[in-house]
């Protein structure tokens, strides 16, 4: 086994970094990571049904999808991710074997960790790690988070939803109360100092290699951002299709936007409300149909029309608002 002590924290160089371990390496592999202030969208979700947007926007909250499946999760430096990459030789979700080392660290710094349920280690029945999986190539890769003490009210704000209606056919998380591994620890220690810990385990458990990534790695894992992992079309266009509908009271009236989006581009939009206007909304509407659902596409579209003549006393941030 090789073992990569990986500090780049940019979250799209990390997830294209684990497919390329995966598809490119025939060694097993273990890594040990951090990103920036991050959600990280399973491969089958909706991004926009998992995230409070108008939050994240503000905040610089970088948003990335992975390529297992599972639900959101949230990742800033005080979280520690792991990687464990090996042929597919067992059973597809079979957890145990590779949260083992983990556990044994936690068990060692007296914080009585176990793995419960289908994929998550606990504290006092308290999550403090989630873990998912996938297979290409013959190679299974499982990887999961470590809460060793990351921000939980920016946690909870970024994934609180609640406001809009976002409907598909996507995976939505399960909210499960949380803890801070540090809080559970009788000795505090740092995030570095537990990560030391949790490298020294893998190591001797598995006479472990340290691995040092080489400009060519380098390379072809940033084609791989270029191409797929920073991209707008994985991280939201490659979301199921999806309804959404959400409601706003501006100025004179109400307002109020259904739509319907597939591969990340708007489908069908019906704008309602007690608004006043001198044009028909549906100059509008029309215009809308076919392009990215994100604000910068939509308030490209926008800015080319009157908006007061639509709708009366709004603006083309008021309705961006509605659509996201």
């Amino acid at each position: 086994m090789i073992f990569i002590d990986n500090k780049t924290t940019n979250p799209h160089f990390n997830l294209a970094l684990e497919e390329y371990l995966l598809t490119k390496f025939d060694d097993e592999v273990f890594m040990i990571w951090q990103n920036e202030k991050s959600i990280i969208i399973g491969k089958n979700q909706n991004t926009l049904s998992q995230i409070n947007y108008e939050y994240v926007r503000a905040n610089k909250i970088n948003v990335a999808r992975r390529i297992t499946g599972g639900g959101t999760v949230y990742h800033d430096h005080g979280n520690l991710n792991y990687t464990f990459i090996s042929k597919f030789n067992c059973e597809f979700n079979l957890y145990s074997v590779f949260t083992a080392p983990i556990i044994e660290v936690l068990n060692d710094l007296g914080a009585k960790a176990e793995l419960k349920g289908r994929n998550d280690i606990v504290i006092k029945d308290k999550k403090i790690s989630g873990n998912a999986q996938c297979v290409l190539s013959n190679r299974i890769l499982c990887h999961g988070t470590l809460l060793y003490d990351s921000n939980i009210d920016v946690l909870e704000t970024a994934l609180d939803v609640a406001g809009t209606a976002v409907s598909s056919v996507g995976v939505k998380s399960v909210r499960s109360r949380v803890t801070n591994i540090i809080e559970q620890l009788d000795q505090k220690i740092d995030i570095d100092a537990f990560r030391t810990l949790v490298i020294a385990k893998i190591v001797d458990k598995y006479n472990a290699v340290r691995y040092e990534l080489s400009p060519d790695d380098i390379a072809q894992v940033n084609k791989k951002v270029e191409e797929k992992f920073g991209t707008w079309d994985w991280n939201y266009g490659y979301s199921p299709a999806y309804s959404f509908k959400k409601k706003i009271r501006k100025g004179p009236g109400d307002i109020e936007f259904n739509m319907e989006v597939k591969d990340g581009l708007i489908k069908e939009v019906k704008i309602f409300g007690d608004f006043f206007s001198q044009l028909d909304k549906i100059d509008i509407e029309t215009a809308l149909k076919g392009i990215r659902h994100n604000p910068e596409s939509v308030t490209e579209v926008l800015s080319k029309f009157d908006i007061d003549k639509y709708f009366w006393g709004l603006t083309i941030d008021d309705l961006t608002e509605c659509m996201f």
